[in-house]
């Protein structure tokens, strides 16, 4: 059975919905979690912009333009495509959805007057093949790439109370060792193992390609506390 169809009106309602959720959680008094949703959105941005490009891609080079030409009559269609510049947003005004939402693209999303998300590139993933991991400075802020089983993850090179970068001490398995003290913590989140005080700071990192970046969007000069929501993701 196909599903039902919703409204272009319902459209309007839920990416209005969603810009509020995203105020929300923009201006949420934890500062993790303000990264983590930023990672998050940016994540299936990613995500979407690649699958929709190769689709109306594949649609334009392989005999289907007249059939993507049509579904673009569609408002729903065509607003979601425009906002990720694969087609022209010419609907009339009253037709056009808020533009801060989830579905907008990140890297042009301005939200309360914030800059947009920029992805710095920080390393190819050759460089840091799995169970290895590798330090990397962007704009003076040390961050610590780790690779486990495959996954990507990021956190401030550095170890609450010490001087020392993490980079310096041992990633066993799925546990990063702090040369200094030989404090654990989980190579995944951050979070403390062997009973004491304090996290790894996460960033918001993400792998497209053979090439791994970090989020920079909204985050002051020297770094706030971060999340790394996603770390598979697509520009």
């Amino acid at each position: 059975m196909a599903p039902r169809e919703i409204s272009h009106e319902t459209y309007r309602n839920l990416i209005r919905q969603l810009d509020d959720l995203v105020a929300i959680f923009e201006n949420h008094p934890d500062s993790a979690t303000r990264e983590q949703a930023v990672a998050l959105l940016s994540g299936l941005d990613m995500l979407h912009h690649e699958a929709l490009g190769r689709l109306v891609g594949v649609l334009r080079n392989h005999g289907g333009a007249e059939f993507l030409d049509r579904a673009l009559q569609d408002p729903v269609v065509r607003t979601l495509l425009g906002l990720y510049g694969l087609a022209e947003l010419d609907l009339p005004e009253e037709a056009k959805p808020a533009p801060a939402t989830a579905f907008v693209p990140l890297e042009r999303l301005t939200i309360n007057g914030r800059p947009p998300v920029v992805w710095t590139e920080l390393a190819r993933t050759a460089e840091v093949p799995p169970g290895s991991m590798r330090g990397a400075m962007v704009d003076e802020i040390p961050v610590l790439l780790v690779n486990v089983d495959g996954e990507v993850y990021g956190f401030r090179n550095a170890c609450p109370g010490s001087y020392l970068p993490l980079d310096a001490g041992r990633l066993q398995g799925d546990e990063l060792v702090c040369p200094a003290h030989g404090c654990r913590f989980d190579a995944r989140t951050g979070r403390r193992r062997d009973g004491g005080e304090g996290r790894l700071e996460v960033l918001p990192v993400a792998v497209h390609g053979d090439r791994i970046r970090l989020s920079r969007g909204n985050r002051p000069a020297e770094g706030a506390a971060g999340a790394n929501a996603w770390n598979k993701e697509v520009a």
